[in-house]
């Protein structure tokens, strides 16, 4: 199970991992073998006081969807409002325990006899993942976060075409989530819908950046794992909106012969900025992957896929060092490898 776990998180990166990788590992984020029914019962029964059927009016003992950890079920409560069901599997916390010890053997063998475990913290990371981990299996913090996020969201604008389903908490536990049940289409089957009369694919992937910026740079509490693919597109516009009028934009001084290097400052220098980067490079695409915030200071973690004007592209991981005062960034520092750079570009 928890190796599962970890073939979920590779599954998003694209960064590392060739598009077949992604393809098969994909499948597990909602494609596992479901529980047994009688499983499933035996645990709503004790986390709820009662049986299913009592507790629901009606409720669809074949899951909708099945992961590592819990698989979800659509019911309908007394009053006729219809949930989704999150119930967590019998055997996850037996199944946990001991992966994570398998996990906790194999990255102190990395670490001890490895220069790569040792660089990276093989031991550290595994203790990360599992804190990580023992946290999903308490659905109750899940339930607390989601409604941290919709009241973030709820705050910033009460029109946003973000909507984050409604947590009943009265039959939340530590095994059982239940919240609103909403229609929709993951995004990443969504394209046939956004051509085929939809929502603009520009106003849709608009809005995802709005909410996550507004998220990361105001409140501080934001959904850490959102698909890189809300990503892909950005209005200079709305970046503007998070940025101080007299913000320092600052990149490495060894791209100043190509006029991409030194400090900008305010809005117009932004502006600037982003409109010679056509004139240099082909194309360039950010893929944040971590957001690490301590008061007025915020650090991504990322790569940026960049294409040279003669087609070549590479993947070159950087990081931003933020500086922020009143929700708003005063100051961003772009961080990564120039040497690789300059290779790109006179190759």
């Amino acid at each position: 199970m928890t190796f599962v776990k970890l073939g979920q998180v590779m599954s998003t990166r694209y960064d590392l991992l060739p598009q077949e990788f992604i393809d098969e590992l994909s499948t597990s984020q909602d494609r596992a073998t479901p529980e047994p029914w009688e499983s499933t019962a035996q645990v709503l029964h004790e986390e709820l006081g009662a049986p299913a059927a009592e507790v629901f009016a009606q409720f669809d003992p074949e899951p909708v969807a099945a992961g590592s950890i819990a698989q979800v079920h659509r019911a309908r409560l007394h009053s006729g409002e219809q949930v989704a069901v999150k119930v967590q599997r019998a055997t996850a916390r037996a199944i946990v325990a001991d992966d994570l010890d398998i996990l906790y053997r194999f990255a102190s063998k990395l670490e001890h006899h490895t220069d790569w475990g040792r660089s990276v913290g093989a031991e550290a990371l595994a203790e990360g993942f599992a804190t990580s981990l023992h946290e999903e299996l308490d659905f109750r913090i899940e339930a607390r976060n989601t409604l941290s996020v919709a009241a973030v969201i709820e705050q910033s604008t009460s029109d946003s075409v973000i909507k984050v389903p409604e947590v009943h908490l009265a039959l939340t536990s530590r095994r059982v989530l239940v919240t609103e049940w909403m229609e929709g289409v993951p995004l990443h089957s969504v394209a046939d819908l956004l051509d085929d009369g939809g929502p603009g694919r520009e106003a849709l992937a608009q809005a995802m950046l709005d909410c996550l910026l507004g998220q990361i740079m105001t409140s501080g509490v934001f959904h850490a794992d959102p698909h890189h693919r809300a990503f892909a597109a950005r209005d200079v516009g709305a970046l503007l909106d998070t940025l101080d009028p007299d913000v320092e934009w600052v990149h490495p001084e060894g791209l100043a012969v190509y006029g991409l290097g030194g400090t900008r400052r305010g809005h117009a220098g932004v502006k600037e900025f982003l409109a010679h980067v056509p004139t240099v490079l082909g194309g360039m695409r950010l893929r944040p992957h971590e957001f690490v915030r301590s008061g007025e200071r915020m650090v991504v973690f990322g790569t940026r896929e960049v294409t040279s004007r003669r087609g070549r592209t590479e993947t070159m991981s950087f990081v931003h060092s933020w500086t922020l005062r009143g929700g708003r960034a005063v100051r961003m520092e772009d961080i990564f490898d120039t040497v690789l750079f300059h290779r790109l570009i006179e190759s």
